[in-house]
């Protein structure tokens, strides 16, 4: 909970919690690296999270590399 907060506080991603009804979400994992698929799939989309991962937000609510 501290990474995702630490993210809405440095970037323009804002997190909420998921609710029942909801199909779609993102599901925050630790792991080496980070990655994502860029286009939404359905259902639980993983974004990989290593401590590596140093990202900003640019403009238009684009995340890039500082």
């Amino acid at each position: 909970m501290e990474a995702i907060g630490e993210i809405m506080e440095n970037t323009c991603v804002n997190f909420t919690a998921k609710t029942r009804r909801e199909r779609d979400y993102v599901n925050v994992v630790k792991k080496e690296g980070c990655s994502s698929h860029v286009e939404r799939l359905g259902g639980a989309q993983k974004l990989n999270i290593g401590a590596e991962c140093a990202y900003v937000c640019k403009h238009n609510n684009t995340l890039d590399r500082p």
